[in-house]
């Protein structure tokens, strides 16, 4: 049987497959048609005739009623079911209706993951409902229209304002904007809509057209209504007038809607508003979502901070140090100079406005001066406010503490009974619903049910919330006492285990992450049940490969995983699907903070294999960085450098662990790579930081002992000189470059001594003393091409060239210079290739090639600005500058 297809959203079209049906004898027909269809019912012949023909006595009403349906019988028979007393519309036939799968869909869209549900819903709105249809002399009929008419017309008006919320909510503005304009299109009286899209504008940047919005609402409103803007329209249109440029910030998008936390949210901005208020802290267990509180307080709160708001994750740092380094790092701050790195920081900062999140700072409560800095930063800087997440209290005078509980649910013993406390959440709606499904919902009041069913439909997408199963769900967010974290790892069981096997596994188990509440039952005092329920339901193969993977830090390749692990591909997407790791858009892996330290527990329990697996990881990355050395001198070296910053906390880990273990030649297999990373890319304070810890760690017993510790001991010092010199401590600097020259010399190692010579080379000419600086750079130059490193070779020639334009030597320096661009050219990528163009242009400029120079200067600007040399980017712009000053004093010599 072919599909009869009844379009009444706008202009009414009737097809068979695709093919309009004509010869119904009158509109009548047509009505009769559209009102059984729509209605779903059987009708007596007496409600239809009263219908369509109320005001014809009741014999001409029938007889009309007999041959109208006489019509429909022989052009759409199978679909009007015609007995003795009733008439109905044939369901059981294949048809298509876009009124009833308008209303099917938006039942099923009413949260952000049903949005392709609600567009598709939205295009079947054409206009009104039977659009331009008129059906004379049938008043009850043309009431029946109407009303029809106007409940879907709110709908459509409704499922617009709810999708565009949701694409605001996303951030994605443009298509929010759409369906906002579509709104008004269909009510250009609703102000609300027009506020919503005053609000868009202003958000994505186009704030006059925000302004123009509101005129056009004015006029609107004064046109239909004949009343004036509301005061809060006026007072939005006054903001936006007001309105500085978007405040700065680097919070990252949230993948799911924030959910619950309203009294906490509002606490938090009563404190920001507070004068007095200025170190707030969330304190609470791991787990129980502090840092999305963090997130979403510092999000609403954007505009109370001039100068922007700052997230700074502290999980990896265990040192008071390590805290300055990431809050510049959140910042985009450098440090430059010899003074100290706090000093540069609060310095920067003393004159702002702004908030910074400090997060997971637990870890630093043991030592003072992690609260001390805090109360450096507070003093120094005086419209500062920290928010620090951390699982305890500061206890310092100026904290002020939020504590952060589980998200709502119900205390209470839940009863299938009790249908009509269940009421109509659209945040967590997401399954295909009929027509008219059943009342039974989610209860908006209870987050922790709002959550687990968004994580729920995440992993199993016709997952519903039923009487059968309510139950179990209330009893499971009562297990985990409404924890973000342990409701999400429970969803993912959701594909294998029922409600009830999920609560039974949990209850089994509670022990974890306690609480000393008094008043919560002893089983309830923990979270440890999410973890050791899904631990307890991991195959052998994934539990080994998970406590394992705990020795990584700041995420990891697959490659990695395989070589350290064992892992497989197939076995780390299991770990992903079942939410204990995480994989990002790049094939990255990470893990959570928490289920990190649950498996490093786990791997803790067995000392070998613990010592094993940290050997393999320091392994893996020694290898790693060995087999960088030689691209590092290619033109591969900026693609090596972004490797070396993907994968630095595992560096920098696998580099102390080795460091630790006094494992020598994995030592050797870190050290050229790293120390070029360092230096390549202006880190000098983490480089120094990395190298006079190794040096003391291996010469903790005032001694260092064997050959081979004694050569890599040289090498270490060497580089914490070089450090030393970059951050203007010369002495320093002098000193461990001799006394690791006088080591290296005892070894046949001509590659360090040569970059020792080149580093005090350097140093020399510094300080002035340019025949010793020539004399260190011409060995350096001859001993690095004795061992092969040619790119060091050719910039201690181009050093050479450096020291000759220091005594005026210009077209001497240029062919010093041109002969080491020719190697770096083909070498070279790093911060040597832009110091030998910039003093190649600067040698150029007493010599008056002034358009020649611009050229090299240009090139090597670009050069470092490519490579985000900051300390090349300056250099070049002064020699740049320097350049213009010659050539403003050659045109205009009286000037």
């Amino acid at each position: 049987m072919r599909e009869l297809q009844l379009s009444l959203l706008g202009k009414l079209q009737v097809n068979r497959d695709g093919e309009p049906i004509s010869g119904f004898v009158s509109a009548k027909a047509q009505a009769l048609l559209c009102y059984l269809a729509v209605t779903g019912r059987p009708h007596s012949r007496e409600t239809l005739a009263t219908l369509l023909w109320g005001d014809s006595p009741d014999l001409e009403a029938r007889a009309n009623l007999r041959t109208v349906l006489a019509n429909l019988r022989k052009l759409v028979g199978p679909y009007i079911e015609i007995e003795r007393d009733v008439i109905s519309f044939n369901r059981a036939s294949p048809y298509w209706l876009d009124v009833e799968l308008f209303e099917t869909l938006l039942a099923a869209s009413a949260s952000s993951s049903g949005l392709q549900l609600a567009d598709q819903a939205i295009e079947l709105y054409r206009g009104n409902f039977l659009e331009g249809f008129v059906v004379r002399q049938a008043p009850d009929f043309e009431v029946w229209q109407l009303n029809q008419q106007q409940r879907f017309h709110q709908m459509a008006i409704q499922a617009l304002g709810i999708v565009s919320a949701q694409h605001m909510e996303r951030g994605e503005f443009a298509a929010a904007i759409d369906y906002t304009r579509r709104l008004l299109t269909l009510e250009p009286w609703h102000e609300e809509a027009h506020r919503q899209l005053m609000r868009l504008l202003a958000k994505s940047g186009q704030r006059n057209a925000a302004l123009a919005q509101y005129d056009t609402c004015r006029q609107v409103l004064v046109e239909e209504l004949a009343v004036n803007p509301s005061a809060e329209t006026q007072a939005l249109y006054e903001q936006l007038k007001t309105a500085d440029a978007p405040h700065p910030h680097n919070l990252p998008p949230q993948a799911t809607p924030f959910v619950g936390r309203e009294q906490e949210l509002a606490r938090l901005a009563e404190y920001f508003d507070l004068p007095v208020c200025r170190l707030v802290t969330l304190v609470g267990l791991g787990g129980v979502g502090k840092t999305r509180l963090a997130f979403q307080a510092g999000m609403e709160n954007l505009a109370c901070f001039q100068n922007g708001v700052f997230f700074v994750s502290l999980a990896a740092v265990d040192a008071p140090e390590g805290i300055v380094s990431h809050i510049a790092s959140a910042l985009n701050f450098s440090f430059s100079g010899s003074a100290e790195p706090k000093t540069q920081l609060l310095n920067s900062l003393r004159a702002k406005e702004l908030l910074l999140i400090l997060d997971n700072f637990e870890q630093l409560l043991s030592v003072n001066d992690g609260v001390e800095l805090l109360l450096d930063l507070l003093q120094a800087v005086p419209q500062l406010k920290l928010l620090v997440t951390s699982r305890e209290r500061l206890n310092v005078q100026e904290e002020w503490v939020l504590e952060v509980g589980g998200l709502e649910y119900p205390k209470e013993e839940w009863k299938p009974g009790r249908v009509e406390d269940w009421t109509l959440d659209n945040e967590s709606i997401l399954r295909f619903q009929p027509p008219n499904p059943p009342a039974f919902r989610p209860p908006l009041r209870y987050s922790a049910i709002t959550l687990f069913l968004q994580h729920a439909r995440r992993v199993q997408a016709d997952f519903a919330l039923t009487e059968a199963n309510g139950g179990e769900v209330v009893r499971l967010c009562q297990l985990v006492q409404g924890m973000p974290l342990g409701l999400e790892l429970a969803s993912t069981w959701l594909p294998v285990l029922t409600c009830a096997e999920l609560v039974a596994e949990i209850e089994r188990d509670l022990n974890f992450l306690t609480t000393s509440l008094r008043n919560v039952p002893e089983r309830h005092r923990s979270l440890q049940a999410v973890f050791e329920s899904s631990w307890h339901l991991l195959a052998e193969a994934e539990r080994q490969v998970l406590k394992r993977l705990s020795v990584f830090r700041g995420g990891f390749q697959r490659e990695a995983a395989i070589q350290v692990t064992g892992a497989t591909l197939p076995l780390l997407l299991r770990l992903v699907g079942k939410s204990l790791l995480r994989r990002d858009e790049t094939g990255r892996y990470d893990m959570h903070e928490l289920i990190h330290q649950f498996a490093a527990e786990k791997l803790a329990e067995l000392p070998a294999e613990q010592s094993d697996t940290f050997n393999r990881h320091c392994a893996h990355y020694a290898g790693l960085m060995q087999q960088w050395d030689e691209p590092l001198n290619s033109p591969r070296q900026l693609e090596i450098f972004q490797k070396i910053e993907t994968d630095y906390e595992n560096i920098l880990a696998a580099w102390q662990y080795a460091v630790e273990d006094r494992q020598v030649d994995k030592i050797d297999q870190f050290l050229w790579s790293l120390w070029l990373f360092h230096e390549a890319t202006s880190r000098y304070h983490q480089g120094y930081t990395v190298f006079s810890e190794a040096a003391k760690r291996l010469s903790q017993a005032g001694q260092v002992t064997g050959a081979a510790h004694r050569l890599i001991f040289a090498q270490i010092v060497a580089r914490e000189g070089r450090f030393c010199q970059r951050l203007s401590r010369f002495q320093e600097a002098k000193e461990r470059l001799q006394k690791s020259l006088a080591l290296l010399r005892e070894f046949e190692a001509p590659r360090d001594v040569a970059l020792v010579l080149q580093m005090l080379g350097f140093l020399a000419w510094g300080g002035g003393e340019r025949t010793l600086a020539r004399q260190h750079l011409a060995e350096s130059a001859a001993l690095a091409k004795q061992s092969g490193d040619v790119a060091m070779a050719a910039f201690s020639t181009s050093g050479i060239g450096f020291v000759a334009i220091s005594l005026g030597e210009y077209s001497q320096a240029e062919q010093f210079l041109r002969d080491g661009l020719l190697v770096l050219q083909e070498k070279d990528r790093s911060w040597r290739l832009t110091a030998t163009l910039i003093f190649l242009g600067r040698a150029l400029i007493p010599l008056g090639r002034y358009s020649e120079a611009e050229a090299i200067l240009r090139e090597a600007l670009l050069l470092s600005q490519t490579a985000g040399d900051r300390w090349s980017i300056g250099f070049c712009l002064s020699v740049l500058g320097e350049l213009v000053g010659r050539i403003s004093q050659d045109r205009y010599p009286e000037g």
